[in-house]
Formats: structure tokens, C-alpha cells, sequence
């Protein structure tokens, strides 16, 4: 078996692969079968728990962290060489199922944009602050607005309280920007596939005014596998 390992910013994935296959996901740490593991990549944009540190550090078996200096299904025209592993495996995922010419979007504690070209070079993309990040920024750096807890709720565009003009300025701040996005993509690459991705996919893909190509929430656990496979 080999494990799949998405360290967040505010939890941590597990997902496990037998025979090439994805079979089960998003583990608690103690109910892996660590014993039958044989390989594992790890996804780390976040601090992982003391136990799984020990248990990557202290491990019998390869543990591969995706960068950008392994295998991938995709070349990488990106300047930089912090490319984000989250990122990396996003695109993997899009590439396995959805092929070349693909917009990734995915929704969690950043909302992030990966385009995948028509020739499967991955040409980078754009990061802006996710939904929950919104409401505590408007709370942090102002003296008067209360801190908000999204409610999965579309507000009225005219909010008549403070409160529900925070609502009313932070989701219609990214619908609008996520569609926006779309929009100029669609204009510059004909053909684009549009897919989203992360915890707020749900909510978005019934919220938006504008049709997505496929959900699939999963993404980057299809990700890792195909990594896995090409790092073996």
C-alpha cells in the first residue's frame, strides 16, 4: 500500500492507494495501517502534529515530498522555485483526468488558479485569500467589524447591517472574482477546461453564475497517486 499525506494550513489528509488505486480517504492519523505501508508522498503547506513529524522523520519505508524537482506528469515554466507542493499536486490530479488545457481552481484557506497549457506545460497562476480569510482580515485590521463565520449562505448584494455588508462584500467579492477569472481565461485560451477543487467547491459550483467544467474535490489525492506512480 502507499500512503498519500496533505498537510494543510488547517488540517491534515490522508489517503491510501492499493494496486495504483485510490481506496480510501482523508484517514484520522491512528487509523492508518502503518505497517503495510510501503511508500508515501507528502503534501506540506502547513505544520504537521508532532506524531505524524515523528512518524515521517523515524520511517521504514521512502517518503517522497513533492517539489518541483522530482517526476511529474508536466513540465514547469514558472520563475520561481517556490512553487507550492499543494499546487504541484493539483495539477497532477487535473492532468490525470482532465488532460491538457485546464484551469484548476481550488477553493480552501487560499483560493488558487494553476493553468495547465495545451501542450501540458504548467505556466503558473494566481493566489488570493479564501473566504474564511476574508472575514479575518476585515476583523484583524479594523477597529469596528466584527468577526463573521461564513454560513454557506449567498447574502442579499445590499447589505442593510454591518454584518450583512461584511457577508455581502466578502462572497460577492469572490464570486465575482473567480468568475472574472474564468471569463479572461475562457477569452485567452479557447477550449479551457474549468475545474474546482478544495472545501468550498461545493458551495461555489451552486453559487456561481457561471458554468464549471467538473468538481472534483478530490483532486489533489488524484494527484499524489499519479506522482507515486512516476516516482516508484
Amino acid at each position: 500500500m502507499q500512503l498519500g499525506i496533505d498537510i494543510g494550513n488547517t488540517r491534515t489528509k490522508y489517503f491510501l492507494y492499493d494496486n495504483g488505486k485510490l481506496i480510501e480517504k482523508i484517514f484520522t492519523f491512528e487509523s492508518i495501517p502503518w505497517e503495510k505501508i510501503r511508500k508515501a508522498a507528502v503534501v506540506r503547506t502547513g505544520t504537521p502534529g508532532k506524531a505524524l513529524e515523528n512518524r515521517l522523520k523515524n520511517a521504514t519505508f521512502p517518503v517522497l515530498y513533492v517539489n518541483q524537482n522530482i517526476r511529474l506528469p508536466f513540465h514547469i515554466d514558472y520563475r520561481s522555485d517556490t512553487l507550492g507542493a499543494d499546487r504541484i499536486a493539483l495539477t497532477a490530479g487535473a492532468k490525470e483526468i482532465f488532460g491538457n488545457n485546464v484551469l484548476v481552481i481550488d477553493a480552501g484557506t487560499c483560493i488558487t488558479y494553476d493553468y495547465l497549457d495545451p501542450l501540458g506545460t504548467y505556466k503558473g497562476g494566481s493566489i488570493s485569500p479564501g473566504i474564511r480569510m476574508r472575514y479575518k482580515a476585515l476583523h484583524h485590521f479594523t477597529k469596528g467589524l466584527p468577526l463573521l463565520t461564513f454560513d454557506n449562505l449567498v447574502p442579499p448584494l445590499t447589505g442593510n447591517s454591518t454584518e450583512q455588508s461584511v457577508h455581502s462584500g466578502v462572497i460577492h467579492g469572490i464570486l465575482k472574482e473567480i468568475e472574472g477569472i474564468i471569463t479572461a481565461y475562457r477569452a485567452q485560451y479557447p477550449g479551457v477546461k474549468v475545474v474546482l477543487s478544495g472545501g468550498d467547491a461545493d458551495f461555489l459550483s451552486e453559487s456561481l453564475k457561471i458554468k464549471i467544467f467538473a468538481i472534483q474535490k478530490f483532486l489533489l489525492a488524484q494527484g499524489l497517486k499519479s506522482i507515486l506512480s512516476l516516482n516508484t
